[in-house]
């Protein structure tokens, strides 16, 4: 054979078989031991799970000048289910999101859950579940994964731009992000009957376009950040869903009780910081970051001062949404009468965190001043301040009701 004919003929060979292969070693690499073991163990099986109580004398007192806003406490006993071994999950998953070996089921979920199926009986096939940072999403997209696959129902899971997993009847298969659906015919049959669950992070802002157009039903869990998920219902169609802030029972307290940390400085905790899981979990298992915590909502506070409100929050279709860097000092809610919103609003959860604005507002006019106060909702009357706070705020509305 002339060289040059050759040559084609092994450039061309290289071509057909490098992505096949590459397809092939991916696959085996990603079929791992701990993917398996995890499907074998929760393929039609009841995953791990086991009980609590916790009561509000566990979760100690807040201080007396801290008041919390917006943000429900529970009763005065919780019990509470909880399900183990989620390290496990997260392993087989190679979950870059870093979670607890526990996973304390918010009595939240179970409505949430049933409302998803009801929306996917019916046209929408993108439901985005956000809210704020730091409360619990990831989580509750595995809580939805163990749930199915224990009832030994069809799920695809994806949580990097790399790839993707299949569970179902016929094991557990991992694919290529970037695979056509025409060079497979069985993965589309099988991704037909998927719910598909998304965890939008870093590493993936949007499920792989193999997803989006071929499984049955698609959740994305993500941060309250819509230039990662309207492009996709815009063109794919679907909606938004904001969840709730966390009770500090249930969500909260019995988190820090089952990994075995300091109950009793839940609530003061909890009072200073706002209603964030991994906050107050940071915090306890690292005292040195509440300095690194408070110079950031400082932070935040001090570009309240300068008038630059694009630094904290912004205005999205939904309603105002807190930005990356304000998220610590400005959550995000829902109305608390539903538990499946499609509208949101912002709040100032604690006294403490109230005080910083305040004491920020002084280096304001007094048009701008008010105008802040009205945007977060903040007045006199809803101010429950230390001494300090309330000498501040009083000087700032005195300056207000003269211009």
């Amino acid at each position: 054979m002339d060289s040059a004919l050759f040559n084609i003929f092994i450039g061309t060979l290289i071509c057909i078989l490098c992505p096949v292969i590459f397809r092939y070693l991916l696959s085996s690499a990603l079929n791992s031991q701990p993917l398996h073991q995890f499907y074998r163990k929760a393929w039609g099986n009841a995953w791990p799970v086991r009980s609590g109580t916790l009561t509000k004398d566990e979760i100690g007192l807040a201080p007396d000048d801290e008041e919390l806003f917006g943000v429900e406490i529970g009763p005065g006993v919780q019990g509470y289910l909880c399900l183990e071994h989620i390290k496990l999950v997260a392993k087989a998953l190679r979950l870059a999101t870093n979670v607890q070996d526990i996973l304390v089921l918010r009595k939240q979920y179970t409505t949430i859950l049933s409302m998803l199926i009801e929306t996917s009986q019916g046209k929408e096939r993108i439901v985005v579940l956000t809210g704020q940072p730091g409360i619990g999403k990831t989580t509750f997209l595995l809580f939805i994964l163990l749930h199915r696959l224990q009832r030994r129902l069809p799920t695809a899971v994806q949580v990097n731009a790399e790839q993707f997993i299949i569970f179902d009847e016929c094991g557990v298969s991992v694919y290529d992000a970037k695979i056509q659906m025409h060079q497979d015919n069985t993965l589309c049959r099988r991704l037909s009957r998927c719910w598909a669950l998304c965890d939008s992070n870093q590493n993936l802002a949007s499920p792989c376009l193999t997803i989006q157009l071929e499984a049955s039903f698609v959740i994305i869990t993500s941060a309250p950040q819509p230039h990662r998920w309207q492009g996709l219902l815009k063109q794919m169609g679907g909606t938004v869903s904001f969840l709730r802030l966390p009770n500090v029972m249930d969500s909260i307290g019995a988190v820090i009780k089952e990994l075995q940390l300091d109950t009793e400085q839940t609530l003061s905790l909890v009072s200073k910081w706002g209603p964030s899981v991994r906050t107050v979990l940071r915090i306890l298992q690292d005292p040195t970051r509440a300095s690194r915590y408070e110079s950031d909502v400082k932070d935040a506070a001090q570009a309240l001062a300068r008038a630059d409100y694009s630094q904290v929050f912004f205005q999205s279709q939904y309603g105002l949404l807190p930005t990356l860097a304000g998220s610590d000092l400005v959550f995000v809610d829902t109305d608390p009468d539903s538990q499946f919103n499609h509208e949101c609003s912002i709040l100032i959860p604690t006294a403490f965190l109230r005080n910083l604005v305040v004491q920020a507002s002084m280096n304001l006019s007094a048009e701008k001043a008010f105008d802040l106060f009205c945007t977060l909702g903040l007045s006199s009357h809803s101010l429950p301040l230390s001494s300090a706070g309330w000498s501040h705020e009083k000087a700032t509305y005195e300056r207000l009701i003269t211009f």
